[in-house]
């Protein structure tokens, strides 16, 4: 298992130097434009908008789901999505469209998708606290079930980036892998329960789909703690996910240090 001690101690020696990087990154994004790292708020917010007209307002008329209004129910399951979708995106590509830039110096190439993903993960904090104030203004504190909250943002984070680590090394070899990742994340967005519910009338075979789905998981879990004073994770579905979660960290961290001595060679 040497190969997961060289991730590892990358990781805690370069631990500073992943936080400058991931937020030099966030500031070079927006920074160029007029309105900054306002659009932190405004890419999400826009997206967000027209989902609420088009499933919200055209499709179900304004219907609430299970008592919380539409676009309240919407966010709270659309926030953790953004930062899931683009964290498996970006991730994925987080070594190849770096590589021109450490090509000539001793970095820590594991670092990369580390980085990505942090950098995912700020704008992904600045979303979640304005749901949270949205929620609060409507329904009061909680409390403890935003323990939930922390929990399934540690879960999502540990997901991406065990699985950027995987993607990473794949795509740095086989560049059309990017495009599958897409297409795979696109139909990830559609078979989870983000805009709508599992009722009576979705097929079985859906429904394990649905249940079956790592992201379900999650964005339930972010859901549930925010609107409904739920937070329960001592279930087999709990073991299950770190469980896959471990094995893909454990075999994506193998294939990165076996590897990475060639990635110069597909730059």
């Amino acid at each position: 298992m040497n190969f997961l001690n060289i991730v590892a101690k990358e990781h805690f020696k370069n631990r500073y130097m992943i936080v400058r990087i991931a937020l030099f990154q966030l500031k070079s994004t927006y920074m160029s434009n007029r309105l900054g790292l306002l659009w932190v708020l405004l890419n999400p917010l826009s997206q967000l908008a027209v989902y609420w007209v088009v499933f919200g307002l055209g499709i179900r008329g304004g219907a609430s789901v299970e008592g919380v209004p539409f676009v309240l129910w919407l966010s709270c399951g659309l926030v953790p999505w953004l930062f899931i979708g683009s964290g498996i995106v970006q991730g994925a590509n987080s070594v190849s469209s770096q590589l021109g830039h450490v090509s000539k110096m001793k970095f820590p190439l594991s670092v990369l998708p580390s980085i990505t993903i942090l950098t995912q993960l700020i704008s992904h904090l600045i979303m979640l606290v304005m749901v949270l104030i949205a929620v609060v203004i409507k329904y009061g504190f909680f409390g403890l079930s935003y323990l939930g909250i922390v929990y399934y943002l540690i879960a999502s984070l540990s997901l991406l980036s065990a699985l950027a680590l995987f993607t990473s090394t794949v795509s740095a070899f086989v560049r059309d892998f990017r495009f599958v990742i897409g297409a795979v994340t696109r139909a990830l967005f559609f078979i989870t329960p983000i805009m709508w519910t599992v009722n009576a009338k979705t097929p079985e075979l859906l429904k394990k789909v649905i249940h079956y789905n790592p992201v379900t998981y999650l964005v339930d879990g972010y859901r549930n703690a925010m609107l409904f004073n739920q937070f329960y994770i001592a279930t087999a579905y709990t073991a299950g996910f770190w469980l896959g979660v471990a094995v893909l960290f454990v075999w994506g961290a193998f294939i990165h240090v076996r590897f990475r001595k060639h990635f110069m060679d597909y730059q």
